[in-house]
């Protein structure tokens, strides 16, 4: 999850709009009620489309530099490890009807926008 959120953080810095983690509840939408987060303050859907793409760029990475540790060392919890990874990632790219806060479902409104 803080890889998820650093990667939205990163890239909202990138841009210069001075990102901060924030911490709150989110009711029964969050983990176990609760919720880690990045504030910024995007000026142009471009921003916002890269911020919220940014979420999956350091996931991929950390799943690339675990595969290639599980592939040297044949350690098979480190292959779960990754599957699980990957299994998130797609996961946070899945669309849901009527949560247009969520990532994936940005990332396809501008896209098809």
């Amino acid at each position: 999850m803080f890889l998820h959120e650093f990667g939205h953080y990163a890239v909202a810095a990138e841009y210069g709009l001075n990102p901060s983690f924030v911490y709150g509840g989110q009711g029964d939408t969050g983990l176990l009620g609760m919720a880690l987060g990045v504030s910024h303050l995007a000026t142009t859907p471009m921003q916002t489309f890269f911020i919220v793409l940014g979420a999956t760029i350091l996931p991929l990475l950390a799943v690339v530099l675990l595969t290639g540790a599980s592939l040297l060392t044949r350690n098979e919890e480190i292959a779960i490890i990754t599957e699980l990874f990957i299994l998130l990632i797609i996961i946070n790219l899945v669309p849901i009807p009527g949560a247009e806060h969520m990532d994936a479902n940005r990332i396809w409104h501008f896209m098809t926008a």
